[in-house]
């Protein structure tokens, strides 16, 4: 790799509030063959700089300036420059240092990237230099490489499948971001990533079109092409290379893991913030089709480190799986208070939304969690918070809040056996139902009916002892085989895709929390309703206000249709219920 680089040196002589005693500020201008870097040489110009000769150390010395600032711009990796740019900061003694890059670290599988930033930066500090990397989308701008061949090639757009997406980012809000952190009175040293919008190549190649007559006869021809399916193979023939790891994903991606909490912290930021949508398991992507308009999903499936803390309390990072969590506790025989039926869900999302089984005691696993760690990045600060604490009341169950949950802490109890005990009821009443949630005798309760105008209802109770004298060894978990069934099927790729993929085009999962007035109204009215799978369990009410149920225990109605039918299953909540309680992980 050729480490061949240039410097250019730009004298701040417009500024004129200086004192007679301060020194010109200047900034370093360091090229290791990156086109935008003209771009920022161009701006500093149009501010009143003006480039000067210190090349020399000695030259700089015997002046009224001094150095700054220093920004690096990168073409390839960092990791084959950092020896040339120590050299640089030690030579002209340089305070902060700004360093545009790639954001090529957050696609290879391999963390050997992102530790050798972060080692670059602890010998930045050794030398007294405060160091922001900047990893950076494809950047914009008149004189960067992708604007360039996206103008040469924009005549391709009717060719490209929407399918194949990437980031880019306009260099004028990437220098807006190093101008803040230049300015910055609390500047430190970490590393920001900056995507930008995470559009279809095919969205970014229209904005360049023109009335050019060569490029308009090429678009047609493109798209006489396109029905010939060109440009799908040519997608296939990419994918398979990127799969294969001789095309970098970054020409083709919707999503990023990041491996560790310092990988999340540089992707939440808040110059990053609105181009990104922080998820657990992907679940509203995966299983319910959500789509986050021209966001990167962050999923924080890799952040999943589990310690205990003391014999009931157990430190969970946001990404950790139920499933991971139940399996840390069986050893100890221990278990969560709250086990829904599907476990491939983070425990990060049970802060957000009410994630619950069918227990009686404990209904969410948000009640079983006693402290949490947050990160706010738009104020760019950390927050700790405890169960009693006004703060974790005001967040928790808070989907609108931009914070980001990094650890939370769980008690967790001793594992139990359940003995289950299935009760077949016909036309059973409102009523008979409710009163089977006031069962004293029972640790878990939820009632299944297949389909909105059968006459069977099962009621499936679960009880800590054996309620046969014939002996058993009960259950591991609360939940029917349908449960069991879920995980398996989520374990292996085909399988978790053949379950997943007829939810999200298809079907229509909704869930209600209910009062009992209001269970009562729509049990007597849904029999005509086109739905399925209903099953109805017992949620007792929260303090946050944030929460569905913040006044009353309720009852979770949790049913499936056709998406052909979801307007008259809105039509009807809104002329039955007015104020719907929707569980907001799924549709509503």
């Amino acid at each position: 790799m050729d480490n061949q680089f240039s410097v250019n040196f730009f004298e701040h002589t417009a500024q004129t509030n200086l004192s007679s005693e301060a020194k010109y500020p200047i900034t370093i201008i360091v090229d290791f063959g990156h086109p935008v870097s003209a771009n920022y040489i161009k701006r500093l110009a149009s501010r009143g700089c003006f480039i000067q000769d210190f090349s020399a150390s000695e030259k700089l010395a015997n002046t009224s300036s001094q150095v700054t600032d220093m920004i690096v711009f990168i073409q390839g990796k960092l990791s084959e420059k950092t020896d040339a740019i120590l050299e640089l900061v030690k030579r002209y003694c340089v305070k902060n240092i700004s360093i545009i890059t790639t954001f090529q670290s957050h696609l290879t599988n391999e963390s050997t990237a992102i530790e050798l930033e972060e080692i670059f930066l602890s010998r930045l500090k050794e030398v007294g230099s405060c160091g922001v990397i900047f990893r950076c989308g494809h950047i914009l701008s008149d004189r960067s490489l992708a604007e360039n061949n996206l103008r040469r090639f924009a005549f391709v757009a009717p060719l490209i499948p929407s399918s194949l997406r990437s980031c880019c980012v306009g260099g004028e809000e990437v220098f807006q971001a190093i101008d803040a952190e230049q300015n910055s009175s609390s500047r430190r040293s970490r590393i920001i990533t900056l995507l930008g919008a995470n559009r279809p190549w095919q969205e970014f190649l229209k904005d360049y079109w023109s009335d050019n007559i060569l490029q308009v006869l090429l678009r047609k021809f493109c798209f006489v092409l396109s029905f010939l399916l060109f440009g799908h193979l040519a997608a296939f023939l990419l994918n398979w290379l990127i799969k294969l790891g001789l095309i970098s994903r970054s020409w083709n991606f919707d999503t990023l893991k990041p491996s560790s909490m310092r990988e999340l912290l540089s992707l939440v930021n808040k110059y990053n913030l609105k181009y990104v949508k922080v998820v657990g398991y992907n679940n509203g992507v995966n299983h319910l089709g959500y789509r986050y308009l021209e966001k990167t999903v962050i999923s924080t499936v890799n952040c999943d480190r589990i310690i205990r803390i003391s014999e009931n309390i157990i430190k969970v990072d946001c990404g950790a799986t139920i499933l991971q969590t139940l399996d840390f506790l069986k050893p100890k025989q221990q278990e969560l208070y709250a086990i829904p039926n599907y476990s491939h869900i983070c425990m990060g999302t049970a802060f957000f939304v009410p994630i619950h089984g069918n227990a009686l005691d404990y209904t969410t696993i948000a009640e079983s969690i006693v402290k949490v760690v947050l990160y706010d990045p738009k104020e760019e600060r950390f927050i700790i918070t405890s169960c009693q604490e006004t703060t974790f009341q005001n967040y928790i169950f808070n989907t609108t809040s931009q914070v980001i949950l990094l650890r939370l802490y769980l008690e967790v109890k001793p594992k139990a056996r359940y003995f289950p005990s299935k009760v077949k009821l016909l036309q059973p009443n409102s009523q008979v139902l409710l009163d089977a949630f006031s069962d004293n005798t029972v640790t878990n309760i939820d009632i299944r009916k297949s389909k909105a105008d059968s006459d069977t209802v099962y009621i499936n109770k679960y009880y800590s002892k054996s309620q046969e004298k014939t002996k058993s060894e009960g259950l591991e978990f609360p939940r029917d085989s349908i449960g069991g069934l879920w995980d398996k099927l989520e374990e292996k790729p085909i399988t978790s895709w053949l379950m997943h993929t007829p939810v999200r085009y298809l079907l229509w999962n909704i869930e209600l929390f209910l009062t009992k007035e209001e269970f009562m109204t729509f049990w007597e009215t849904h029999s005509s309703l086109p739905i399925r799978k209903i099953e109805i369990r017992y949620v007792k009410r929260s303090n946050s206000a944030n929460s569905p149920f913040p006044d009353c225990n309720c009852i979770a109605v949790d049913f499936m249709l056709s998406r052909k039918h979801c307007q008259v299953i809105k039509e009807y909540i809104k002329n039955n219920f007015a104020v719907p309680r929707y569980h907001l992980g799924k549709h509503y």
